[in-house]
């Protein structure tokens, strides 16, 4: 147990340091006046679905299609509003919301040491 909790402890950093400065060529947003911004919002969005996955981390054992509705939850409560107001910089296209939703995968996986192909992303 001590081990898996070492293991979140440096995947939680991970993750944080990722969401901090990901560019808007990093999300593949429009080259356009005011994109950096966007960026900025759509990192927050993320650092705050991060947040909210946190929170269930040690709560629950992994199951698969529990940590799936709970990824999604947290990507429709704190990525995708902001996807949707800026979706005039590209925010809604499919790479941004593969980005995000992948992202969000990669983290829970990190956590829990999985490699390998998962249906954690089915209710995004």
């Amino acid at each position: 147990m001590k081990e898996l909790l070492n293991r979140l402890d440096e995947a939680k950093k991970e993750s944080h340091y990722k969401w901090n400065d990901l560019s808007a060529n990093d999300w593949e947003l429009y080259d356009m006046k005011g994109v950096g911004k966007v960026a900025r919002a759509m990192n927050a969005g993320m650092r705050k679905a991060i947040k909210q996955i946190e929170k269930d981390l040690g709560k629950y054992p992994y199951d698969e299609a529990k940590w799936a509705k709970r990824i999604g939850a947290a990507y429709k409560k704190h990525v995708e509003p902001v996807m949707s107001k800026y979706s005039s910089f590209g925010a809604w296209d499919t790479e941004p919301r593969y980005h995000a939703a992948q992202g969000l995968v990669d983290v829970v996986k990190g956590w829990y040491g999985i490699n390998g192909w998962t249906n954690l992303g089915d209710y995004i």
